[in-house]
């Protein structure tokens, strides 16, 4: 196993459709994890190590929610036993864009609401404890079942109520139900109990969450914006609200040191997109054969440029974005560069296109 990983959200383990772009050539049936955050499935070709970044084409069972983002490999897992070699991917998701995020985030919660064609249906692993007398711990949560790990039984039909506050959720969540199964449990030499309860309120329509950066950050509109997302959560039930809290994260960027990949797979503008998002800093190395070119960024705007040719830092980055062929490597590290390019990546995107239509048209 190599690299950590470093999900933030709860994880969801089912089956999806996947593709990895320049690997798969068409999606294939995987069963794995996933979150909002991340995913991990089973992969006989070799993805990259640690950092790659590639596009994955992902797809509901039934094909009604697609998406296709961005992700870089954060682990890479290979067992082997006298059976066969099993090889495994994590990836952590980097939507470019605001629209990528939400059909993102309905894809995994669609995942979660439909049974499987096995039948079951999908269970989270939240990580989290509930209130109650004595220690309780969630192990898993659907959305219409619950198992608690207790150090107390309960007779099987008796009525079952605890509380549970999860990360993003202001306020203690009661869910009710029924212990339709007790079975024993050893943990740590002590005798506990897995309790298996059916929820008494279900699921009804698809789960909603917002987070502040979905929102207009205009002073003008933030108070009313954030009136709006009180009022939609409060009228959530308390299962579609704990789900929702679990599933999509707070906004909390995850921390990054070397993203790495091949400009086939991921063109520049890809790239630029997703450096000004999340606003990083660092060194860009572009590398094709004995060609090197680095770019210098700053919270996402690119500063200066190093090149063997004698260009206009803008010109350089115009000759980029037509660049095909090579690879790219983005190390996260403080640029303290003077700024010579003086506009913001979507501006010089905008400028660059506009002197590429220019030559073009012969102007």
């Amino acid at each position: 196993m190599n690299g950590p990983e470093s999900r933030r959200s709860a994880r969801i383990t089912g089956g999806f459709w996947v593709a990895v772009e320049g690997v798969d050539a068409e999606m294939v049936l995987r069963r794995g994890d996933i979150s909002a955050t991340g995913i991990f499935f089973e992969i006989d070709a070799d993805v990259g190590p640690v950092g790659t970044v590639q596009w994955l084409h992902l797809a509901s069972l039934d094909r009604t929610r697609v998406a296709h983002v961005m992700a870089h490999v954060v682990r890479v897992v290979s067992l082997a036993d006298v059976h066969r070699e099993v090889k495994g991917v994590a990836l952590e998701f980097m939507p470019e864009s605001d629209d990528a995020a939400a059909k993102l985030c309905d894809l995994v919660k669609h995942v979660l609401e439909s049974p499987q064609r096995d039948g079951k249906v999908p269970q989270i692993a939240p990580r989290m404890t509930a209130a109650g007398p004595g220690s309780v711990e969630v192990k898993e949560l659907s959305v219409n079942s619950l198992l608690l790990e207790t150090d107390w039984s309960v007779p099987v039909g008796e009525p079952v109520r605890v509380e549970i506050i999860a990360k993003g959720v202001k306020r203690p969540i009661r869910l009710e139900g029924q212990a339709v199964s007790v079975l024993p449990a050893v943990a740590g030499g002590a005798k506990r109990f897995r309790i298996a309860v059916r929820m008494k309120e279900e699921l009804k329509g698809p789960l909603k969450r917002f987070s502040e950066h979905e929102i207009s950050i205009d002073p003008a509109e933030l108070e009313k914006a954030k009136a709006k997302i009180a009022a939609q959560n409060a009228q959530a039930s308390p299962i579609d609200q704990l789900l929702s809290a679990l599933i999509v994260p707070p906004a909390e960027p995850p921390e990054r040191k070397h993203l790495s990949g091949e400009l086939s797979r991921i063109p520049f503008t890809s790239l630029c997109s997703l450096l000004e998002l999340e606003r990083l800093s660092g060194e860009l190395s572009i590398r094709r054969e004995h060609d090197l070119v680095r770019v210098f960024v700053r919270d996402g705007r690119f500063v200066d440029v190093e090149s063997k040719r004698d260009l206009d830092p803008r010109a350089e980055i115009g000759r980029l974005l037509t660049q095909r062929e090579g690879t790219f490597a983005f190390l996260v590290t403080p640029v303290v560069r003077e700024d010579r390019i003086r506009m913001s990546t979507t501006e010089l995107l905008l400028d660059a296109a506009r002197q590429e239509d220019e030559i073009a048209s012969g102007r």
